[in-house]
């Protein structure tokens, strides 16, 4: 199962190097078991991170993942601020659905209604279902620190705020209160 584990991480979003890294092990070593030690020596990380896979990841809830993803797109040097854009994005729309729902609409409608696609229904379900009002206040407060932190004019550690609050997000907070 770790050997799995490495795998799935280091191809993450990437089918064809998926192919192509079973391919090489096959070749390099045969029918055989491997150990984690020829699997990580082997296989290089061809994972994909984009901003889209770490706001569904921090929906549904999957703490590491959001860490492994959030790490992956600062290697890469996707700009913080990009990947603000798409947490924001999500927080807000958690907002206006929660506030439908408040006012007695149905989740069908308000899914609708935020033209949410079918295949992110269930994140967006348990997300809704993790969070209270007083969450929503408090990160679009916190959005909007990070915004300004972004863009120069406050201080701290942009990433590491980024990781803190997408973590408070997906239900499990950084650091105990």
């Amino acid at each position: 199962p770790e050997v799995l584990q490495v795998l799935a991480e280091r191809i993450e979003g990437n089918l064809l190097a998926a192919d192509q890294e079973l391919e090489k092990l096959y070749l390099l070593h045969g029918a055989v078991e491997l150990s984690m030690d020829q699997v990580q020596a082997a296989v290089t990380d061809s994972a994909r991170y984009d901003v889209f896979s770490f706001a569904d990841a921090t929906l549904l809830g999957d703490a590491q993942r959001v860490t492994r993803l959030l790490f992956g797109l600062r290697a890469e040097g996707i700009e913080p601020v990009l990947v603000l854009w798409a947490l924001a994005r999500e927080i807000r729309a958690l907002v206006q659905m929660n506030q439908a729902l408040r006012a007695g609409a149905q989740l069908a409608q308000v899914m609708q209604a935020q033209r949410v696609w079918d295949k992110r229904k269930p994140l967006v379900q348990k997300a809704l279902k993790r969070m209270t009002g007083q969450d929503y206040s408090s990160w679009i407060q916190r959005c909007s620190q990070l915004d300004r932190l972004v863009k120069g004019q406050g201080t701290g550690r942009v990433w590491n705020e980024l990781l803190e609050l997408a973590l408070d997000v997906a239900g499990r907070p950084a650091l105990a209160s």
